[in-house]
């Protein structure tokens, strides 16, 4: 009967309300649960929003800012503090505004911060991208900052370097080694085309020291040295670095506090690049800021992290770009043309720091 039907009909909806609603409560309490994070450690957080935590300014939530100025407004927000918390949708983020506790992060408690946070991948499915994304340290007796090393001839280190280990770094090396020398290259190019005094200035400190191309004397332009720092400071490849605990507790310098297995650390690196305090007149391309009465700044500055899990291709990108400078510049000069942004304007969905327009300058060769 039509009765019975409706009822059963009914009974079944009310069934799935009722499912809905437990989901829905058990998916508030477990996101509200970890917002208490910070405040149960006692630290100085942004007040989150529910599920989207502090990402309301963020790209992928509001596409019209790139997420730099995410993380640099949160760091001049709490100027006053050494670190702050803020939440990637329910993922509590502790930033870390002092750069000496930044460098120790890499350096002195490396062997609490080995692993960078990654997507996760299913190392049986698909070991190879395992390595790829995460190239975490599972396993880590000694490190380098120890006296004594792991004995490499000893039964327990025989399989360790397998062959999805060196097929993956040799990938990161060589996209590292091709996409951050690209990168950094076409910013220093783009510099020297709107700063004509320094770009004559590298140019004749490469005449001076190129008698033949070597690798000593590719080494020796320091001040192109400067040049490629301070575009870095101003375009870095990567806004910001983070790492993760991976000790049981960790406390953190300067406090009675103690961080958890697991917690994310970020590594404000672009906002400190703008910071007036470490950097007068931030906005300003300056190589000075990098010369040898200026060598603190190069404490804060790190486009390719430091310590044991710095970039396995930072020696060989620098050269790369100062090989390609070096050769350009006794060739060609650089000048602005029509289609070069001033300043240069950024996608704000992509994950590096993209230029909206590509980077536009003008070439005029060398009459010799």
């Amino acid at each position: 009967p039509p009765f019975y039907f409706f009822s059963s009909v009914f009974n079944c909806l009310s069934l799935i309300f009722i499912v809905l609603l437990l989901l829905l409560i058990r998916v508030y309490f477990w996101t509200v649960d970890s917002y208490k994070f910070f405040k149960n450690l006692g630290l100085p957080y942004e007040e989150p929003k529910f599920l989207i935590g502090n990402l309301r300014n963020y790209p992928l939530i509001s596409k019209n800012k790139h997420q730099f100025y995410f993380v640099e407004e949160i760091y001049k927000k709490h100027a006053d503090k050494t670190y702050v918390g803020f939440f990637k949708f329910r993922k509590p983020m502790l930033m870390i505004r002092d750069p000496i506790i930044c460098q120790q992060v890499f350096t002195t408690y490396f062997e609490h911060f080995c692993n960078r946070p990654g997507p996760p991948v299913d190392p049986k499915k698909d070991p190879l991208s395992n390595h790829l994304i995460n190239m975490q340290v599972a396993d880590i007796h000694s490190t380098e900052l120890s006296f004594d090393t792991n004995d490499p001839t000893s039964e327990a280190n025989k399989d360790y370097i397998t062959e999805s280990i060196i097929m993956s770094n040799t990938f990161l090396f060589l996209t590292t080694g091709y996409e951050s020398t690209a990168t950094t290259t076409a910013s220093v190019l783009y510099e020297l085309a709107l700063n004509e005094d320094v770009q004559e200035k590298v140019r004749q400190e490469v005449r001076d020291h190129i008698g033949q191309w070597s690798y000593s004397s590719i080494a020796s332009l320091k001040y192109l040295d400067q040049v490629i720092c301070e575009s870095q400071r101003l375009h870095p490849v990567n806004t910001s670095l983070s790492r993760q605990c991976t000790s049981d507790q960790f406390k953190l310098p300067g406090t009675d506090v103690y961080i958890p297995r697991g917690t994310h650390v970020c590594i404000p690196t672009f906002a400190m690049y703008k910071d007036p305090k470490f950097f007068s007149n931030p906005d300003r391309f300056n190589p000075e800021n990098f010369s040898k009465e200026n060598t603190k700044q190069l404490k804060i500055l790190c486009p390719f992290g430091e310590g044991p899990r710095q970039c396995i291709a930072k020696s060989y990108s620098l050269i790369e770009v100062k090989l390609a400078i070096a050769h350009l510049i006794l060739k060609f000069k650089f000048k602005r043309c029509s289609k070069t942004d001033v300043p240069l304007q950024y996608i704000p969905e992509k994950l590096f720091i993209t230029p909206a327009n590509g980077i536009w300058i003008g070439f005029e060769k060398i009459l010799s």
